[in-house]
Formats: structure tokens, C-alpha cells, sequence
């Protein structure tokens, strides 16, 4: 029976080592996966970052080019006005610039100086209201005798 005892005790003992080396197995795999995961996911992380520097630094750059066009075209329309206070008309601006006369005359419009409005007077303070006011009182009364 001894032998019998011992052979149950190895098979046991085979079978918990096989299964601890497979649950070992399962674990490593398990960490494996975990880091392959985590790696995945940081990985998106740094992609989206990437995009969105890409955009940031495109909208920056169109910004400094739009304003490098917004300036040009200043100078474009200073030298426009230019040649017509000099006495050139717009056909010939047009024609030496090859611009539409639409366009000459839009360049023109924008270099000419923004002429500020006539200052608008301060306005008084209004007066009290009908009720408030004793003349108006007296206007009313007035009104209502006239109308008869």
C-alpha cells in the first residue's frame, strides 16, 4: 500500500506542479497582454498629441500668413493710392498693375485714411417724466382747453 500511497502523493504532486506552471503561464500571459495594452494605449495617446500639435502649428502658421497677406495688400493699396494722387486714372493704374478697375478702385478705397464721423453731442440728461413734472401738468390742463 505503500507504494500506492506514494504513487497517488507523485501523481498529485505532478498534477499541482503542471498546475502551477500552467497558471504560471496564464499569469505571464495576463502581464504580457497588460503591457502590450498599456503600450497600445499610450502609443494612441502620443498619435492624438501628434495631431494635435499638427493643427495647432498649421493654424499658427496660417494666422502669420494671413497677416503677412493683410500687410502686403496694405502696401499694395498705399502704392496704388499713391499713383492716383499723382494724377494716373484708374484705367491706367489698372492697365501698368494688370488689376481689374474694380479691384484698383478697392485698393484705393481701402488705402484712403478713415475719416472719423463728426462727433455725435453729448447727450443732455432727459427730463422727468410727464407726471413728475408740474409744467407738464400745466401743458396738459393747457392742451386739454385748446382741444375744446
Amino acid at each position: 500500500m505503500a507504494s500506492s500511497n506514494k504513487a497517488t502523493i507523485s501523481a498529485r504532486e505532478r498534477v499541482r506542479k503542471a498546475n502551477a506552471e500552467r497558471l504560471a503561464a496564464e499569469q505571464a500571459r495576463l502581464k504580457q497582454n497588460e503591457d502590450d495594452l498599456v503600450a497600445f494605449f499610450n502609443s494612441t495617446a502620443d498619435i492624438e498629441k501628434a495631431d494635435s500639435d499638427v493643427e495647432e502649428k498649421i493654424r499658427k502658421i496660417r494666422d502669420e500668413a494671413e497677416e503677412k497677406k493683410a500687410n502686403a495688400v496694405k502696401r499694395q493699396a498705399t502704392a496704388i493710392l499713391g499713383l492716383k494722387q499723382r494724377g494716373e486714372s484708374t484705367s491706367a493704374i489698372a492697365e501698368m498693375t494688370e488689376l481689374s478697375e474694380a479691384k484698383v478702385r478697392e485698393l484705393i478705397r481701402l488705402a484712403k485714411p478713415k475719416t472719423k464721423p463728426a462727433a455725435e453731442p453729448v447727450a443732455e440728461p432727459s427730463p422727468k417724466p410727464v407726471s413728475e413734472s408740474p409744467v407738464a401738468e400745466n401743458n396738459s390742463d393747457e392742451d386739454e382747453q385748446l382741444a375744446s
